[in-house]
C-alpha cells in the first residue's frame, strides 16, 4: 500500500511542476483561487507528520517532495497575485 500511495503523491508532484514553470514564465495570476493550493499544501504538512506513524516511508518521502513543491507554488501565487500590488502601495505611501 505504501508504494501505491507514494506513486499517487509523486504523480501529483509531476502535475504541479508544470504549473510552477508556467507561473514563472507568465509572472501573473488570473482567475485562480488560492484556497485549492492552500488546502493541499496544509494537507501535505499533515501527511509529512502522519505517514511516518503508519511506517510508510515512501509515502512520507513523496509527501515531503510534494509539500515542498506545493509550498513553492503557493508562495509564487501569492507573490504574483498580491506582491506587486503591495509593493506599489508601499512606494506610493512613501
Amino acid at each position: 500500500m505504501d508504494a501505491i500511495n507514494a506513486l499517487f503523491e509523486f504523480g501529483v508532484f509531476l502535475a504541479v511542476v508544470p504549473s510552477i514553470l508556467a507561473l514563472l514564465r507568465d509572472r501573473q495570476v488570473r482567475g485562480m483561487s488560492l484556497l485549492t493550493p492552500l488546502f493541499f499544501t496544509s494537507w501535505g504538512f499533515w501527511n509529512i507528520f502522519y505517514y511516518p506513524h503508519l511506517d510508510q516511508f515512501w509515502s512520507a518521502a513523496a509527501a515531503v517532495l510534494l509539500t515542498i513543491t506545493n509550498s513553492i507554488y503557493l508562495v509564487l501565487l501569492l507573490k504574483y497575485k498580491y506582491g506587486f500590488r503591495i509593493a506599489a502601495k508601499l512606494r506610493r505611501a512613501s
